[in-house]
């Protein structure tokens, strides 16, 4: 099974884009939540891009 995530945006109130390592992984409104599995191990990004224009990265190592 690969490790999976919950990504959520808090405060947001809008659709918020979300992208991993700069690819659509999908999107969520308001406070809730995508769930996102990471197939490959390694160093990875994830970008929320909020309706607004407001974003936030961050970065993280998936290990075997």
């Amino acid at each position: 099974q690969p490790p999976t995530v919950r990504l959520r945006a808090l405060g947001a109130s809008g659709e918020v884009l979300w992208l991993v390592d700069g690819r659509l992984a999908g999107a969520s409104r308001g406070a809730r939540s995508l769930e996102y599995a990471f197939e490959q191990p390694g160093d990875h990004k994830v970008t929320a891009i909020a309706a607004g224009g407001a974003f936030a990265e961050l970065r993280l190592r998936v290990l075997r």
